[in-house]
């Protein structure tokens, strides 16, 4: 199946992916940074997950920072949508424009996630800002859900640091 940086396709839903396409609203901590380049200082990365606005514009909420660096924070309370952008799409950097899939109940493999061994088969999991891979740069990933809105459902672990989960 498809594959990019940090998510993968395991099994697209019933027929295919549905992807929605949405322009970008720059959010907190991110003014004057352009988020398709990815040089910025806060560049879009594929397997991040984005939520809507009051305009319909994707947007990454939370507000990139985290007060701990080993807990996420900052949990998702309104649907959230993963990102698949092939790396080098030089056509939705300069549109400004970014692709989210929302089902229908496609599993996909990750690595923006929260590492967390506590997670076990059907554990619901929300959007939180967390840090990724261990490189120290804050992402909108997953964890498993406190009181937030579920986005995705855990399947199993593929390896540590990568799960598979299925979006609901």
């Amino acid at each position: 199946m498809g594959k990019v940086r940090n998510i993968e396709i395991i099994k697209p839903g019933f027929t295919k992916c549905e992807v929605l396409t949405r322009s970008y609203a720059n959010g907190t901590g991110e003014t004057g940074v352009n988020v398709f380049d990815p040089y910025s200082d806060r560049p879009l990365d594929a397997g991040e997950w984005l939520e809507r606005d009051a305009d319909g514009k994707f947007t990454r909420g939370g507000d990139g920072e985290m007060a701990d660096s080993e807990v996420p924070d900052d949990e998702g309370t309104v649907p959230a949508y993963v990102i698949w952008d092939e790396s080098g799409r030089t056509d939705s950097q300069v549109a400004k424009v970014c692709n989210g899939i929302f089902g229908p109940k496609p599993i996909l493999a990750t690595t923006t996630v929260f590492q967390d061994s506590t997670l076990v088969p059907g554990d619901e999991l929300s959007v939180w800002d967390i840090k990724v891979g261990g490189t120290g740069v804050v992402r909108r990933g997953l964890a498993k859900k406190d009181t937030g809105f579920v986005v995705a459902r855990f399947v199993r672990y593929v390896t540590t640091s990568k799960i598979e989960i299925e979006i609901i």
